[in-house]
């Protein structure tokens, strides 16, 4: 049937992004994207370095707990996926990397991106919000590693 969609521009609110138009679309298949598509809540402390390396305010403690809480409402979008092909990097960190050169190539074909203490700022939620460990447990029917060039170096299939 028909789908409506939201169409995202990244440049849009100084870098921060939001909806720039909806398109109506009837297509045969639909791919998702989302650099925390078919995480689950997992139960941890905050303290626990073997789950979270980096070092928390109270406030990122809090966040951590708050979005762990929030993720058991995806389980519910989760389940209606048919397959999840993950790309999974062979360091955490290229994704800082990736996110830093999309932001500089956004500033130089836009006029607009995340920088300085808002790409700083940004990077750190990501890298905090969402345990690593999480990415370890995801479900899916295709597991791909990249390396720092987005070199897929392994790939298996989860049957």
């Amino acid at each position: 049937g028909d789908l409506n969609v939201p169409v995202f521009d990244k440049s849009l609110r100084n870098g921060l992004g939001d909806r720039s138009h909806w398109r109506l679309d009837n297509p045969d298949l639909l791919i998702l994207e989302g650099w925390f598509l078919g995480i689950e809540p997992l139960a941890f402390d905050c303290n626990d370095q073997s789950i979270n390396s980096k070092d928390l305010s109270s406030n990122e403690a809090s966040y951590i707990l708050k979005i762990q809480q929030n993720l058991t409402h995806y389980l519910d979008v989760w389940s209606l996926v048919d397959n999840i092909w993950h790309f999974k990097p062979l360091k955490f960190e290229y994704m800082n990397m990736w996110k830093s050169n999309q932001e500089k190539e956004m500033l130089l074909n836009k006029g607009n991106a995340l920088q300085d203490e808002k790409l700083s700022n940004f990077l750190r939620m990501l890298n905090v919000s969402i345990p690593q460990k999480c990415f370890d447990y995801i479900n899916s029917y295709a597991l791909l590693l990249i390396d720092q060039k987005r070199n897929i170096v392994e790939s298996k299939l989860n049957l």
